[in-house]
């Protein structure tokens, strides 16, 4: 069974881009492990050819876990039919044995703590409701008592300059931060002229002069002169159809994933493809002294 999974591991990965298998090795090289797994050597994955990267992922992990990391990173990179392909390929690897149904008490108990770790392992969605961090907050924020509203003042507030707080650009975090599984929220921004959506990584500069980009921590999208634009290096401009009133943020930490949809519509309009290595957390920046940033419950 072993072999017959590395060799189509091996045909899963010989179907990627030569850009989209060095974005796969990225992901493998982050991707989160329980404390009893040994995570395979950058030297190993470094100008390593599919052939290569299959059999250390059967070597490293049971075979069935490098399939489920295999799919799960292929969603991560934008392959969802791979994925998809590889679920419907090895379907004994997606789904319980008939056995399963008829294991004993103890049988079902250890079943369950599996699923459990499986579970903390691949991520699921972090029913939380996101709020704004008042410590970070730039002093001329105006920040509603429920700590889900945000707009621009026109003076200062007398608040401590702590490490935590940014005291360049009109920017607030959001919490809760996450450093495995999923968090989602949305954000109306409105008829607001001057915006910036998205999530950042805990050790962002806070103090002087200020780049939100990819490169320095920050994965958003700007209103900034009537143009919309996800802050990658270099920015990507975007073309939508309307303008945008309510934005719904994905964040996926275990699949180094950002993405944003139209909140009204659900339309896909940019996802970010990089792996984390640090606490992640909502991020918000508003020019606008009229019309605030609202929170949103996500449904």
């Amino acid at each position: 069974m072993a072999g017959s999974m590395c060799c189509k591991l091996v045909e899963y990965l010989s179907d990627l881009e030569a850009s989209e298998f060095k974005l796969f090795k990225l992901h493998l090289e982050k991707y989160p492990l329980e404390e009893d797994c040994r995570r395979i050597p950058r030297s190993k994955t470094e100008g390593a050819d599919a052939t290569d990267i299959a059999r250390a992922m059967v070597h490293a992990y049971e075979e069935p876990q490098a399939l489920q990391m295999a799919s799960k990173i292929f969603d991560g990179i934008n392959r969802k039919d791979l994925s998809q392909r590889v679920q419907k390929d090895m379907q004994e690897v997606f789904r319980l044995t008939p056995e399963a149904a008829s294991m004993s008490e103890d049988g079902k108990k250890d079943q369950e703590e599996k699923l459990v770790m499986c579970d903390r392992f691949f991520g699921t969605k972090k029913k939380v409701e996101v709020t704004l961090d008042l410590n970070t907050a730039f002093p001329t924020l105006l920040i509603s008592s429920d700590k889900k509203s945000v707009r621009l003042g026109d003076r200062p507030q007398y608040l401590p300059n702590s490490d935590e707080r940014f005291d360049y650009r009109p920017c607030v975090l959001g919490s809760p931060g996450i450093c495995v599984g999923l968090l989602e929220w949305v954000v109306d921004v409105g008829a607001g002229k001057g915006w910036i959506v998205g999530a950042a990584q805990k050790s962002v500069e806070r103090k002087g002069p200020l780049y939100i980009t990819a490169e320095k921590g920050f994965w958003g999208l700007e209103l900034s002169n009537g143009e919309y634009q996800a802050l990658s290096t270099p920015k990507t401009a975007l073309s939508l159809q309307a303008p945008l009133r309510r934005i719904k943020v994905r964040l996926d930490y275990n699949l180094g994933q950002v993405s944003f949809c139209n909140g009204d519509n659900m339309q896909h309009i940019f996802t970010f493809n990089y792996p984390f290595s640090e606490e992640m957390f909502p991020f918000f920046l508003t020019w606008d002294m009229d019309v605030p940033l609202q929170l949103r419950p996500s449904d």
